[in-house]
């Protein structure tokens, strides 16, 4: 927060007014300037000036000049037209006492009026910043202030959105019956509570239905008061619309398919991985443990495939499944951010038992006898290959 640096004249005639403020007495962050001033000059960049007088013509001569505060000490009756544009009258019989005094107000109040611009400078700088829609609310609901990006998405003005309630804001003026939706019922949760609320919001929108996630946090005043909320609006629109299309892409999947979050906990599951794992409902799939049922329920077979570069993993697993014997290949493959983090799984699981047994049934055909069903002499020699390095007996009969 920067400084404020006042240049204070008195020009009371009659009163012996001094301007300067003792050190200790000064509000915070105040800098009186005793440097000489010619008036006839635009003040310095940075600077205000407070001026003191009973001349209503050098009081007249002030009015109107960017960052001048004139305070005029005589009877407002003398002020004919220009009674408005004065920071205040004070009364000469109050005495040079009284006036010093609420010259030192006048000062401090110079100092929050100061503040207060600051704040409310800096304030929409900051929300006007963010990409996100944000407004403030009085518990009435009429709105006192919003950024840009709300005046975006309701293709109001500023000064047409300022002290005006949700139903005029958000209502189409082209069409003379609009449905609008708003979840008041989130507004009081905020307000009850204490604490910010989020919720999903459909709204109609100029530009057609959007859905909105809304942040609420209740505003409290000096006296712990809550007087209204500040909202944040984040446009997930075209979220929603993908998350719709990511569920039906991996529900008509044929294959057993899910994808998991960076901590394993399930994002999408489609039914085939449901029924294969028998997490059918939402709270089983909520709290499935994907690496406590692969290492329960599945027997590995071989070893583990890796392929680094593509941050893949699989491994052929029997398991029992409506109480049939099934091979199946399981595949883990790592998600991966922009900076490279692992951010989720994607699993697949491919069933090989018909594939399996299709291969059984040639290697039997090709080394037994079709008339006997006993080993033939292509198994023999193959078998002979396996073990001539170790001991053996052998029985020939004719």
């Amino acid at each position: 927060m920067t400084d404020l640096r006042l240049l204070a004249v008195g020009d009371i005639s009659g009163f012996k007014f001094d301007t300067r403020i003792p050190i200790d007495e000064l509000p915070e962050r105040v800098i009186l300037v005793t440097s000489p001033y010619d008036g006839d000059l635009p003040l310095p960049e940075g600077m205000a000036l407070l001026l003191l007088t009973d001349n209503i013509r050098h009081a007249r001569s002030y009015l109107g000049r960017e960052r001048c505060y004139v305070v005029f000490v005589g009877s407002s009756g003398e002020c004919g037209d220009i009674i408005d544009s004065l920071y205040d009258i004070w009364s000469p019989s109050d005495g040079s006492g009284l006036i010093y005094k609420r010259y030192k107000k006048a000062v401090g109040d110079l100092r929050k009026a100061f503040d207060a611009d600051f704040y409310e400078r800096t304030l929409l700088a900051a929300i006007n910043s963010v990409p996100d829609m944000i407004w403030f609310r009085r518990r009435d609901g009429i709105h006192t202030l919003v950024n840009d990006r709300f005046c975006e998405v309701v293709h109001r003005s500023r000064s047409d959105i300022i002290g005006k309630d949700h139903d005029y804001i958000w209502d189409d003026p082209d069409t003379e019956e609009i449905e609008v939706y708003y979840d008041n019922e989130s507004e009081e949760t905020a307000i009850s509570t204490g604490a910010t609320y989020v919720c999903d919001e459909p709204v109609h929108t100029p530009d057609g239905m959007k859905q909105f996630t809304t942040y609420k946090t209740p505003l409290y005043d000096m006296f712990g008061n809550i007087f209204g909320t500040v909202g944040v609006g984040h446009d997930v629109t075209d979220f929603s619309s993908m998350d719709i299309e990511l569920s039906i892409l991996v529900e008509n999947l044929p294959f057993p398919m899910t994808i998991f979050a960076a901590d394993w906990s399930v994002i999408k599951m489609n039914g085939v991985f449901a029924g294969v794992t028998g997490a059918v409902t939402e709270a089983q799939q909520h709290s499935f443990d994907y690496k406590k049922w692969r290492n329960e329920e599945l027997t590995p077979v071989g070893e583990i495939t890796e392929d680094e570069e593509n941050h893949t993993a699989s491994r052929e697993y029997l398991a029992v499944i409506d109480g049939e014997k099934k091979n199946l290949v399981v595949s883990e493959l790592e998600i991966r951010d922009h900076f490279d983090n692992i951010s989720g799984y994607y699993v697949t699981m491919t069933d090989i038992t018909f594939e399996r047994e299709y291969e059984r049934s040639i290697l039997e055909a090709a080394n037994t006898d079709m008339l006997t069903g006993l080993c033939n002499r292509r198994y023999f020699y193959s078998y002979l290959a396996e073990i001539r390095d170790k001991r053996f007996t052998l029985l020939y009969m004719d």
